[in-house]
């Protein structure tokens, strides 16, 4: 449970180990990348595709991008080190891990050496949609878990694939009902249950969006963004009265698909 708990890490305290190094830095328009000793072919390769998952997830999620945003001084940082065991000496990361992220402040660590498929599918596309939804909605306690994960689950995968699984969930009744999905924390949860959290979580945001479009979806992530409560925020921008109503449609949209 632990290793997939952790490929979607989303906060965690930075350790301050990654400024006190030295480290060289390759930047383009959105990010800086720091390394030492990494391939500069592999480097390269890194920074195009940073460059187009973060014009992918934000057309993608439709929030509106400002002028000087994510660039200059704002820009995403993404740590490299050389190796697996520096990684972890100086993150305190375990053993099995592949790369974390500080969201707030819009920090990925990885080590080179991780194999591009988990590097760019689990480490950095999950991650940057992550950091791009919070950084629109904000880190108030309105922005349950379930929302958080399932914005990066539907954003960061070709969801159609895993219909079938929650179709099958549904069927077999262990669908969890949206009320009762964590709000902040998997902790106490088995390796069966946190897949269905993340299954149900992205159900819920492809169901959304794929009904309502991604305009409503906007406007429900203001208005949480704004202090509204979930039931409002839903309401004011769906005809779902309330999260007991989203479940309901959830369970028949999928039920009947």
């Amino acid at each position: 449970m632990k290793k997939i708990l952790f490929a979607y890490l989303v906060f965690i305290t930075l350790i301050p180990n990654i400024y006190a190094l030295e480290w060289k830095n390759l930047k383009s328009t959105h990010f800086i990348i720091y390394y030492k000793k990494a391939d500069m072919v592999f480097l390269n390769r890194i920074k195009d595709y940073l460059e187009n998952y973060y014009q992918k997830i934000t057309d993608d999620i439709g929030f509106t991008r400002y002028n000087n945003f994510w660039i200059w001084e704002n820009r995403a940082k993404v740590y490299i080190y050389d190796t697996k065991k520096e990684y972890i000496m100086d993150t305190n990361q375990p053993e099995w891990s592949f790369g974390s992220a500080d969201v707030k402040n819009k920090i990925i660590i990885t080590y080179y050496g991780v194999s591009e498929k988990e590097f760019f599918d689990k480490v950095v596309l999950h991650e940057l949609v992550h950091i791009i939804f919070r950084e629109f909605v904000g880190f108030s306690g309105n922005i349950y878990l379930w929302l958080d994960e399932g914005v990066a689950e539907f954003f960061s995968k070709d969801y159609s694939f895993m219909l079938p699984l929650i179709r099958s969930a549904i069927k077999e009744n262990k669908f969890i009902p949206i009320s009762s999905l964590p709000q902040a924390s998997l902790d106490g949860l088995n390796e069966e249950q946190v897949k269905l959290f993340y299954l149900e979580s992205g159900a819920i945001i492809y169901y959304l969006i794929n009904n309502y479009g991604k305009a409503n979806f906007v406007g429900f992530c203001r208005a949480l963004r704004d202090g509204r409560s979930l039931d409002n925020a839903l309401y004011s921008n769906y005809p779902i009265k309330n999260i007991d109503e989203l479940n309901k449609r959830v369970i028949n949209y999928f039920s009947n698909g």
